[in-house]
């Protein structure tokens, strides 16, 4: 690292402030100073050691790394350059002599540049505050405080243009004082504005900043004073001791975070949007989003006929295992109770979306639509009914929804079940509303998935006269409410082309099933069931061993 020395200073001022220099002396970093990746113990510090700037490896893939603004003992990530873009163990981070700060991976590729070339920059600078500046030796060119990634600390201003973001999603200010968040800068999925008492203000460049002590709130030369959009649950706790952040999470949410300095203690204070499943695309593409025991979202696909893209992710979505042009005039609309497809409809503006209709029109009129995917219809007196036409769908089910969904699919239209695909073998429980009767061996059904995509063959496929043999055979019958299962060998493989993975499909009327990884003792991923009974089979019945295919 290249130092540069401060003027000297007289001798009379020396006496005085000479405690003072060694304890706030400013770290100077000059023009071609390099940080390495390979190198994470060296850093660019803040005047107290407050803040760094410095490598930090991935917890999902060490080999990588992020050049970041981070607190002391490595935690928060305040700031990273290029948005948490990561370099691999040859990786480097350069403040070139134009000026520029410039991230560079192994193989010579530019991930990152600041665009601050030939403007007079002459170092570069952490502060305490933990803003990172490039300055010209009068005044600062450029920073992060002005340039955030996704996350806003005390001190920092975050003005009209500026964007926090992670991954797909995003979060603004607008100049009416609104606070969104976004999806794909297409959905606004979460906006709140100013309380009613500031409605007929006229704010001119409104800013929003997080106080220390836990207050997140909007000021504007024409507000008399800052208006409060939260406090966090912590507030004006811990003093000194805590560190408060804004931060806009991978998961779409926005939280407040509340560190204790010199340890590992985190805490979330305030969230934005309360409901996780609401967030748009939280389960990627055509995925539905759910709760297990512990109020834990979970991801799953809606029906049999769509598989996971990747099953060891559910957050990347579902994908239909046929597609619907493949399989015109063998369509089929399947329903979710207590489910909706996320729509926000815009307040006062006509939407083409949204009809006044009843469900069994709301259902068809999506089923006889080329250009409808799925459809929801809300019974919460309001009538509506939400189709659509977007092939990106965000799906949520909660027993307390009062809506009911339906989805286009490329299967015999004669079945009117869901079905769950299970990943791993292991240990799995079954919960929900009990039927009438106890449960039994018989009640927990196994069938191998289809072994083609094709329609016709899916047609043409009739059930065996004799259930299958039993590859999961229930192990404890906690009650009518519980059942626990394990697999008794290794699970068939639906498909050869994913050779890799071993799969069950499971039928289990009015309950929801949960996989738990069995190297892990937490839930590791769940698929909640909604199955819709047959209408020849009475409300009381229990399952059933007849083929739904």
């Amino acid at each position: 690292m290249k130092l540069r020395k401060q003027p000297p200073l007289s001798l009379s001022l020396v006496t005085f402030i000479s405690i003072t220099i060694f304890t706030t002396a400013t770290t100077i970093i000059s023009p071609g100073t390099t940080l390495y990746a390979s190198n994470t113990n060296q850093s660019w510090p803040s005047p107290n050691n407050t803040f760094s700037l410095r490598f930090y490896p991935l917890q999902t893939t060490p080999s990588s790394f992020i050049a970041a603004v981070v607190h002391s003992g490595g935690a928060p990530i305040i700031w990273s350059a290029g948005n948490s873009a990561a370099v691999d163990f040859g990786g480097y981070l350069r403040l070139l002599p134009a000026g520029n700060l410039r991230l560079v991976n192994g193989s010579g590729a530019t991930l990152w540049d600041s665009n601050t070339s030939n403007i007079g920059v002459t170092s570069a600078t952490v502060l305490e505050s933990g803003n990172f500046v490039l300055s010209n030796g009068t005044s600062t060119v450029w920073s992060s405080f002005e340039n955030p990634t996704d996350t806003i600390v005390p001190s920092q201003s975050f003005n009209l243009g500026m964007v926090l973001r992670s991954g797909v999603y995003s979060f603004f200010l607008q100049k009416s004082g609104n606070l969104t968040l976004s999806w794909n800068n297409s959905v606004t999925y979460w906006d709140q504005g100013l309380n009613f008492s500031m409605s007929g203000v006229n704010l001119s460049s409104p800013v929003l900043g997080l106080k220390s002590e836990g207050i997140l709130e909007i000021s504007d030369p024409n507000l008399t004073s800052p208006v409060v959009v939260a406090y966090s649950s912590d507030y004006n706790e811990g003093g000194n001791n805590v560190l408060r952040v804004l931060k806009l999470g991978d998961d779409g949410n926005l939280r407040v975070y509340s560190y204790l300095k010199g340890s590992e203690v985190v805490n979330v204070n305030w969230v934005a949007v309360e409901d996780q499943c609401e967030v748009f695309g939280y389960c990627g593409n055509y995925g539905v989003c759910s709760y297990d025991s512990k109020s834990e979202p979970l991801c799953g696909c809606p029906s049999h006929n769509f598989e996971m893209v990747d099953p060891n992710d559910g957050r990347k979505g579902c994908q239909r295992k046929v597609k619907l042009e493949d399989c015109v005039g063998k369509v089929a609309m399947l329903q979710l109770d207590h489910a909706k497809f996320l729509t926000y409809p815009p307040v006062f503006v006509v939407n083409p979306e949204i009809f006044f209709i009843g469900i069994s029109a709301c259902s068809g009129n999506c089923l006889a639509a080329s250009s409808c995917f799925a459809s929801t219809s809300l019974a919460d007196g309001t009538g509506w009914c939400y189709i659509k036409t977007s092939n990106f769908i965000s799906g949520y089910q909660n027993p307390a929804l009062p809506s009911t969904s339906f989805i286009k699919e490329s299967r015999n239209p004669k079945s009117s079940h869901s079905f769950l695909t299970i990943f791993a073998p292991g240990t799995y429980t079954a919960t929900g509303t009990p039927p009438t009767t106890a449960m039994s061996p018989r009640d927990l059904q196994h069938r191998r998935p289809l072994q083609s995509r094709s329609c016709r063959d899916s047609q043409r496929h009739r059930p065996p006269q004799r259930p299958p043999r039993y590859d999961l055979q229930p192990a404890t019958t906690v009650s009518p409410f519980s059942l626990q299962f394990a697999a008794s060998r290794p699970l068939p493989q639906p498909f050869p082309t994913r050779s890799a993975t071993t799969t069950a499909t499971l039928i289990l009327s009015r309950f929801a099933i949960y996989c738990r990884n069995p190297s892990s003792p937490t839930i590791a991923a769940a698929l909640p069931l909604a199955i819709h009974r047959s209408p020849s089979l009475p409300d009381a019945c229990p399952p059933t061993r007849q083929s739904f295919y």
